[in-house]
């Protein structure tokens, strides 16, 4: 095979590669949750500070897109009587033996799914009032628990 043939496929090879990693990258973004343009309500917290707030909020919103292929995160807000509130008696930080425990409330739709995607809510549908309840452990956020209270 002469040079110029060895190059000619080289080339088609590497577009074909650069087609396909493109694509694939479409195709990841595609089964990600649509965190763009959500609206963060946080007000004045008393137990806890607003940094806190919206760290918890950054770590719903990672897990969001992470883990809601197909829907849309529109709202996230910050209700204190959830954060501080009792579960079968013992308080949140108890339950979870955790350093602080912030609950995180938030509305969002589910899209049309396709095939492809997994999802434990109904299609095209719109959820509001929707919890995760986020810990804080030293430094670290983990969000420990989600649904509706």
């Amino acid at each position: 095979m002469n040079e110029q043939k060895k190059k000619q496929i080289l080339t088609a090879l590497l577009l074909a590669a650069l087609c396909l990693s493109l694509c694939g990258c479409k195709m990841v973004g595609a089964l990600r949750g649509d965190v763009s343009n959500v609206a963060r309500v946080v007000g004045e917290p008393m137990a806890h500070t607003k940094a806190a707030v919206n760290t918890a909020m950054d770590v719903v919103v990672e897990h969001f897109r992470k883990h809601n292929a197909g829907c849309t995160l529109d709202k996230l807000y910050y209700d204190e009587a959830h954060s501080e509130k009792d579960v079968n008696g013992p308080h949140w930080k108890e339950v979870y033996e955790a350093d602080e425990v912030i609950v995180i409330l938030g509305d969002f739709r589910t899209g049309d799914y396709g095939p492809n995607v997994l999802q434990a809510f109904s299609p095209n549908d719109r959820h509001t009032g929707f919890g995760w309840v986020v810990c804080r452990y030293g430094t670290r956020w983990k969000i420990k628990a989600s649904g509706y209270a």
